[in-house]
């Protein structure tokens, strides 16, 4: 008997029974549930799937990698470097004579509060011709080293993609450190040339009350 319908033995007058509440299970086959997706559920791409390798500078936005390949191995006070002694022997065993120094880069930088009554004034500028003048900049020093590592256990800094870091003399120059190669020659002297891999980057940040982020990428040469 289908839903709402009487039977052939069904005489007029007779007593009916009160029809059931319907269910889902009582729609028929023909008839199509559809269901409305819930906006409030936004697909979070970090936690559904990973990159298969390392982050690099066509990774997708917001796109996290299946295992680190990049850590943060040390944390101590900036006290810890002598920029006349460079990296202390007994913390950092394993590098090339002179090679043990970081490069410090000359930053300029402007006060929070100084960078927002700027805009402010500046905003408030627009079509008077005139503009307010520049805030007041602070220039400080980052020491920032790029370290390298060969199979053998030798240890150094270069400070250009083609040069080995030799003492504490120069700097980084304009914008900062620029693009470093993954792969470089060992100086060390041996029978077989070694190749040496970029390792660790270390940073030492002033006594300022400022925050250096580091956002490293690796680049394919290809893509030039």
């Amino acid at each position: 008997m289908s839903l709402g319908s009487q039977g052939e033995d069904d005489s007029e007058g007779s007593p009916k029974a009160p029809s059931s509440p319907r269910r889902f299970d009582d729609v028929p086959d023909t008839q199509e549930l559809t269901t409305v997706p819930d906006k409030s559920l936004v697909r979070q791409p970090s936690t559904t799937e990973y990159l298969p390798g390392m982050l690099h500078a066509a990774s997708p936005p917001g796109l996290l990698p299946a295992h680190a390949s990049w850590a943060l191995v040390c944390l101590g006070p900036s006290s810890l470097y002598s920029h006349s002694l460079g990296l202390p022997e007994h913390l950092h065993p394993g590098f090339l004579p002179h090679t043990n120094y970081l490069l410090p880069w000359d930053c300029s930088v402007s006060r929070i509060e100084a960078v927002r009554a700027w805009r402010a004034a500046q905003a408030a500028a627009r079509g008077r011709g005139s503009k307010p003048p520049a805030p007041h900049q602070l220039t400080v020093k980052i020491f920032i080293g790029y370290e390298y590592e060969c199979p053998r256990g030798h240890r150094f800094m270069m400070s250009s993609p083609d040069t080995v870091t030799s003492g504490g003399g120069g700097g980084w120059r304009g914008g900062g450190p620029g693009e470093m190669p993954v792969y470089c020659p060992c100086p060390c002297r041996g029978a077989k040339p070694m190749l040496a891999q970029a390792m660790r980057i270390h940073v030492v940040t002033p006594k300022a009350p400022l925050h250096v982020t580091l956002d490293p990428k690796v680049r394919d040469i290809l893509c030039i």
